[in-house]
């Protein structure tokens, strides 16, 4: 589980990095929303989890979980990007 975490949050940081890296202006704002959203995010999710009792509701949560997480990866190709060159 630690691997899989571990996978998944570096794969996510260095997606996220890619794309606000250049895409603003300013360096600053964009990773402090990023880390600001994601920290309420992570607290939101660790209080539905800790609802989780039942290993059917944990099988439900973690799919809904997988498919949310590869349709957003999805949207990156949707991104209109700008051409800053």
């Amino acid at each position: 589980m630690c691997f899989c975490w571990g996978l998944q949050d570096s794969s996510v940081s260095i997606h996220l990095d890619a794309i606000l890296g250049f895409e603003f202006e300013s360096n600053y704002t964009p990773f402090s929303v990023d880390v600001l959203c994601e920290s309420f995010l992570v607290f939101g999710f660790q209080i539905i989890n800790s609802f989780m009792n039942t290993r059917t509701k944990r099988i439900i949560y973690f799919a809904i979980l997988g498919i949310l997480g590869v349709v957003m990866n999805f949207t990156t190709y949707l991104f209109e990007f700008s051409d800053n060159e």
